[in-house]
């Protein structure tokens, strides 16, 4: 009975996890690892057994006891109801405290587990709070990859002028001019997408000019396409194709870049260019591909227009026979790219693999400080 009802807690947590949108995938956020963990905790905690320790931990509470680093972790991993989340935040307030007064180094990096559960309870408006509480709470809970899965909190709350701020932040302090921080930046640019305005695209294209004149920061594909897409919606299809010029990346159909570029380059009316892309899907048509990639809906319109515009009675039967193959193979995607966008990016990984790339270039360690 015990392993049934096991197997109904994994089935359950893994259901949560896959109905839940997240912009980063759990290979960055690793919010089931945390779960997993929780199934493991619990296991070991009957509710009389859960309710005892509660019970131990509102006392030291109530009288100021040292909380252990142990116990702290335990409750992170027994949480169940927003009382639990409220216990959780008195005890790390008054662990992190105690460590202060004796001037002690954590022992253990509690910022990701503890935004991994507020993360999966959807605690935004606590997490933001916590973040702002700079002479407490924020010394115990910064840690670069706690950031990342904070920012991503506020990403799905909806609160994307923060999560600018905080990668803003980030960018300033020196401490971390070396180091990647490229699902920072994604998420940011993620921000600024859905902010898209005028001023958002201006903030886009100063952190991308930034990025790019330190030699050590690289962007990932996606942010650049969440810029080159802010342009385009901001009817600046001259600053998405400079955007996109930045990597080779859009030159394979299988990037959201390249469809971008398509629009960017229809727009312009840069017909030669656009089409040649337009080619590169075309040619799925003819030969066989276990996982064709299809064109967007937004592509073919952008050409459609960009066709019309110039009145070539050549091109316009290029493009009406390229249009009716990629149709006749089910090549033209139902979904615009510009809700593509906001789909998890399910082979996003954590920076620290960057970070040891990084490390193996230069030939001495990188530290991911846990103080801001």
């Amino acid at each position: 009975m015990r392993i049934v009802l096991k197997l109904f807690k994994t089935f359950h947590h893994n259901t949560l996890i896959q109905n839940r949108r997240y912009l980063l995938g759990d290979g960055a956020l690793r919010i089931q690892s945390y779960l997993n963990h929780c199934q493991d905790y619990q296991s070991n905690y009957d509710d009389a057994r859960r309710e005892t320790f509660r019970a131990e931990m509102k006392d030291k509470i109530s009288t100021g006891d040292v909380i252990l680093g142990d116990e702290l972790k335990t409750m992170i991993h027994l949480v169940k109801t927003d009382e639990d989340v409220d216990m959780c935040i008195k005890m790390a307030n008054q662990y992190q405290k105690v460590k202060y007064q004796l001037q002690q180094r954590y022992d253990f990096f509690f910022g990701p587990v503890f935004m991994r559960m507020l993360h999966h309870y959807k605690k935004a408006d606590v997490a933001f709070k916590l973040m702002e509480d700079r002479k407490g709470m924020r010394n115990l809970l910064f840690h670069l990859t706690g950031i990342v899965i904070y920012m991503d909190l506020l990403y799905e709350g909806e609160k994307y002028e923060q999560v600018v701020k905080c990668y803003e932040e980030l960018d300033r302090s020196q401490k971390y001019k070396h180091l990647p921080l490229r699902n920072h930046m994604t998420l940011a640019m993620a921000a600024l997408y859905k902010m898209n305005s005028q001023k958002a695209l201006e903030k886009a294209t100063e952190l991308v000019q930034a990025t790019y004149h330190n030699s050590e920061r690289i962007t990932s594909p996606r942010t650049r396409a969440y810029a080159a897409a802010l342009a385009l919606n901001q009817n600046n299809p001259d600053l998405a194709l400079e955007i996109l010029k930045l990597s080779v990346e859009s030159e394979f159909v299988q990037s959201l870049n390249t469809a971008l570029k398509i629009i960017a380059l229809s727009r312009l009316d840069q017909v030669d260019a656009a089409m040649e892309l337009l080619d590169k899907y075309h040619v799925q048509t003819s030969i066989s591909y276990d996982k064709p990639s299809k064109i967007f809906p937004d592509c073919i319109e952008a050409l459609s227009e960009m066709v019309d515009r110039n009145d070539d009675s050549q091109i316009k039967q290029t493009f009406t026979d390229t249009k009716m193959d990629l149709e006749k193979a089910q090549l033209i995607n139902d979904v615009s790219i510009f809700d593509k966008l906001c789909d998890t990016i399910l082979n996003s990984r954590p920076d620290n693999e960057h970070i040891q790339k990084l490390q193996d270039k230069r030939g001495r360690q990188v530290r991911d400080h846990h103080r801001y």
